[in-house]
């Protein structure tokens, strides 16, 4: 059975305010966890979580089982399962955009990592702005 927003063009993340979430897990996921719920908070509400999912296909399986919806990043929308959509939200947040960081020991720093820097921050320079967050939902 279709979501009732998933022939919407773009979602208000308030409209999702009685959903039930697939949210990451927070013990192996920390930042999307929470700024998922950030992004709620910012919304007007605390979401009403329903599962955890550990990695990518497993959140969007769980969403196309119907168990909820699910804030992801846009980059998986080449994984999205059939019957499963990603909608752009209508409003973003500074909590809904997560960027690219790099850790790295410098007194270690080899010619191969610093190759991998180099091409890491020419990929987010190329990007506009960093990868927005979009609804999952079951079609």
């Amino acid at each position: 059975e279709g979501h009732r927003l998933s022939g919407s063009t773009r979602i208000r993340l308030e409209d999702l305010a009685t959903d039930s979430f697939v949210f990451p897990s927070e013990s192996r996921n920390p930042t999307m966890f929470f700024s998922i719920k950030a992004t709620c908070a910012q919304a007007g509400f605390l979401p009403n979580i329903a599962q955890h999912g550990e990695q990518a296909h497993t959140i969007l399986a769980f969403v196309e089982s119907g168990i909820g919806v699910a804030l992801v990043p846009e980059m998986w929308k080449g994984i999205a399962p059939p019957g499963v959509v990603l909608r752009p939200l209508a409003k973003q947040t500074a909590a809904s955009r997560t960027g690219l960081s790099i850790a790295y020991r410098s007194d270690a720093l080899t010619f191969a990592k610093r190759r991998m820097i180099d091409v890491a921050v020419d990929v987010q320079k190329g990007l506009e702005a960093p990868a927005p967050s979009r609804p999952a939902i079951s079609q």
